[in-house]
Order: C-alpha cells, then sequence, then structure tokens
C-alpha cells in the first residue's frame, strides 16, 4: 500500500472524504467502504526520500467494540464503524463493567434485607433474654421503627376487640357480619353514612398520636436525664434505642393480645388487654425511670427525685391525653354508629 512515500488513497461514497485504500469503514461518517486489493501503477524506482520522516507513534485509544486502534479526533471506527468518544476505552469494558455494577446492586440489596432481619432478631431476642444489657443496634432509627410495630399491633388488638364486641351486640337483634364491618366503617345497616368518624380512622389517628406520645415520654425522660446527671454521654436515639432495648417485651405482650383477641371470647379478651396494656405501660414507666433517677455520673443541676417527679407528671398528663382524645372518641364513635344501626332496625 505504501511504497517509497506513494499511499493509494480511496474516496468515501458518501461524503468525498479522503483515506487510505485498506479502510473499512469511513472515518468521517462510518459508511462502509469496499476494500479493493488496489496496487500502485508502475512508479520510478527511485524517488527522492521525504525531507521529513515521521515516526510512527503508538496510539492509547481503542475501539471499545473490536479494539481497533484509532488517533485522537477519529469519529468512526476504521475496522466496525462504532461511533466513537475521545474518552479512552478498554474492548468491552462498558458493557462488562454496567452488568457488574448492576448484579452487584442486586446482590448487595439481598444480602442487605437478609443481614438486617438476621440482625433485628437477634437485638429483639437478646433485649427480651437480658433487657438490662444494653447492645445499640446498627440502624439508628432501630427503636423508633420498633415503637412503630408496637404501636400498630396494639391498635389492631383494639380493632379485634372493637370489632367482636360489635359483632355480638348486633348478633342479639338479628345482624351479621356485614352489619358489624358497616358500624366500624361509620355506616348504619342499611348504608346510610352515619354523623361520627368511623372506628378505623379513628385507629389509624390513635396509632399516631400512640407513636407520638411514646416518643414525648421518651424525649421527657432524655432531657430529665441530661440536668440530673452530670455527663450523659447519649444523644437521642441512642437513648431511645436504650428504651427500647429494655422494652422490647411489650411487642411480645402486643401480639399475644392480637391473638386472643382474634381466638378467644370477648369476655376473656378484656381481661387480658387490661392485663396486658398495664404491663406495657408499667414496663415503659419503670424503663424511663431508670434512665432519670440512676447515678452513673453524678448528680447534675437537678436532683434525681425532682427529676423523676416532673417525669411522673409529664407521663400522666400525656396518658390521660391519650385517653381523652383516643379512646372516649372511639367509644362514642361506637356507640353512636350502634344507634344508627338500632334506628335502622326500628
Amino acid at each position: 500500500m505504501i511504497n517509497q512515500g506513494v499511499e493509494i488513497m480511496q474516496t468515501c461514497p458518501n461524503c468525498g472524504a479522503q483515506m487510505p485504500a485498506d479502510t473499512k469503514s469511513c472515518t468521517n461518517c462510518g459508511a462502509q467502504l469496499a476494500v479493493a486489493e488496489a496496487k500502485p501503477a508502475a512508479a520510478p524506482q527511485s524517488i527522492a526520500p521525504t525531507t521529513k520522516e515521521e515516526a510512527p507513534q503508538a496510539t492509547p485509544n481503542v475501539c471499545p467494540i473490536c479494539g481497533e486502534p484509532y488517533e485522537e479526533g477519529t469519529k468512526f471506527c476504521t475496522n466496525c464503524g462504532q461511533p466513537l468518544t475521545a474518552e479512552k476505552k478498554e474492548p468491552g469494558v462498558a458493557a462488562s463493567a454496567m452488568n457488574a455494577a448492576s448484579t452487584a446492586v442486586k446482590n448487595v440489596d439481598t444480602d442487605r434485607l437478609k443481614a438486617g432481619a438476621v440482625g433485628y432478631w437477634s437485638w429483639l431476642w437478646g433485649s427480651v433474654k437480658a433487657p438490662t444489657k444494653v447492645v445499640q443496634p446498627k440502624f439508628k432509627y432501630t427503636g423508633v421503627l420498633t415503637i412503630v410495630g408496637e404501636t400498630l399491633l396494639a391498635m389492631l388488638a383494639i380493632l379485634a376487640v372493637l370489632t367482636r364486641a360489635l359483632h355480638a351486640a348486633t348478633s342479639a337483634f338479628g345482624g351479621s357480619w356485614f352489619d358489624t364491618l358497616a358500624i366500624i366503617n361509620g355506616h348504619t345497616g342499611t348504608g346510610a353514612a352515619s354523623t361520627t368518624p368511623s372506628a378505623t380512622g379513628l385507629l389509624f389517628r390513635g396509632w399516631l398520636f400512640a407513636i407520638v406520645a411514646a416518643l414525648l415520654m421518651i424525649a421527657c425522660a432524655y432531657l430529665l436525664q441530661r440536668v440530673s446527671q452530670r455527663e450523659p454521654e447519649n444523644d437521642f436515639w441512642v437513648f431511645t434505642n436504650q428504651v427500647v432495648h429494655e422494652t422490647n417485651l411489650i411487642a411480645f405482650f402486643n401480639l399475644a393480645l392480637l391473638v386472643i383477641a382474634l381466638l378467644f371470647t370477648y369476655t376473656t379478651v378484656v381481661i387480658f388487654m387490661v392485663i396486658l396494656f398495664s404491663l406495657d405501660l408499667s414496663l415503659l414507666t419503670v424503663s424511663l425511670y431508670r434512665a432519670v433517677l440512676r447515678s452513673d455520673h453524678g448528680a447534675g443541676s437537678l436532683d434525681p427525685v425532682y427529676a423523676g417527679l416532673i417525669l411522673a407528671v409529664a407521663i400522666g398528663l400525656i396518658y390521660m391525653l391519650f385517653s381523652f382524645l383516643v379512646g372516649q372518641e372511639l367509644v362514642a364513635s361506637a356507640l353512636k354508629s350502634f344507634g344508627d344501626f338500632m334506628d335502622s332496625l326500628f
């Protein structure tokens, strides 16, 4: 192809660009070229050498598809016609890297879910076996998520108890489960809308309020600990995890109550509900008092006894507020819906 400085060239039929005769694809537009075995015509035996002799230079750029080297500024691969960029790439690196990254993400997500579930169960069961031997979980907000789950179980148990009580009342007057569910959802047995909110809506609000109430009590204990102890070392989330670790039995109490509410008679359920809810509140109160009254770091600006009294008042106010906003409205709603159902019968 090259004979003493003479190079055979070809012209691209698409764009008219000039390039060596053995080029398979146009370096300007990427069009495929027909490579012909062209030989130069008879040339003089001796031609004066060119004035400048350029030494071949290695090009670090290669086509990502076929690996053909190319020079800077080339738009298309001379071998396969692949569009080129200014980046320096190895053959097949982009595709293999994307596949490897996608596989890694899937594996990491699955592994994290499995590890997180196993780790949480180990932490939960360990807290049941030794509540006061506090072990901080890896996830910062584990305590808050546990409170969310515990209160949800409690509200589901209350909903089950309320549903069974209303069903027993409606059955005495010839009502069915459909009538009971209608009352729970704020409707009469005939389908007319009641003037009171649905019990399910009130329980959802009660669930949110229960989460806020628990966090408020923990926040009060945390603030009182900071002023009653000389050097409290924990931040709020660590403190929350510590309290929840000591009270994780609440989750099992509420789960047991939900199962009892679904399987046993109404009278038995009410008895267990009173007992288990009393244990829930007692366990949480004891843990909060322990956090405030213990003197691991010496007395601070507020004596722990007075801190305990302030905590008792705060807990009492939160309990009364919860009972007034949730319990009273829930009972009133159920009674009003039941009254609407009775009116529809007569």
